[in-house]
């Protein structure tokens, strides 16, 4: 009775970890680099650059990212993970710059070259 227990138990554990195991999900991180002064001749006027990357090293598609920056940025150059995909970027009610972006499949990432004229912080939310 006893070796019939262990060995439900151990076979409903191995059910247990083949399912973790093998359950998908997109786990997408980002990447801010420091923000680089461009042009600070005139104060009023202080030109920052920044680079953000963004990755999914899940092992699932994420779908329909919506990535918000709280402040007004210009987009210099955007590197799409496929020319394929499809993305649209607009500026909100709030003066934030949105980025959708269609699908990110895993393992790869997508990165742009963003630059503002106000030196504050950067927040992102994905």
């Amino acid at each position: 009775m006893k070796q019939i227990l262990i060995g439900v138990i151990v076979a409903l554990a191995g059910v247990f970890a083949a399912y973790y195991l093998n359950q998908k999900s997109a786990d997408v991180r980002y990447d801010l680099s420091r923000p680089i002064t461009l042009d600070n001749s005139n104060p009023k006027k202080v030109v920052i650059a920044q680079q953000i990357e963004i990755a999914n090293s899940g092992n699932a598609v994420a779908q329909k990212l919506r990535i918000r920056i709280a402040n007004q940025i210009k987009i210099l150059s955007f590197i799409k993970d496929s020319q394929a995909d499809k993305s649209e970027q607009f500026i909100d009610n709030l003066g934030a710059t949105e980025i959708l972006y269609d699908e990110l499949r895993p393992l790869d990432e997508l990165s742009f070259r963003s630059r503002r004229k106000r030196h504050s912080a950067t927040q992102i939310l994905i």
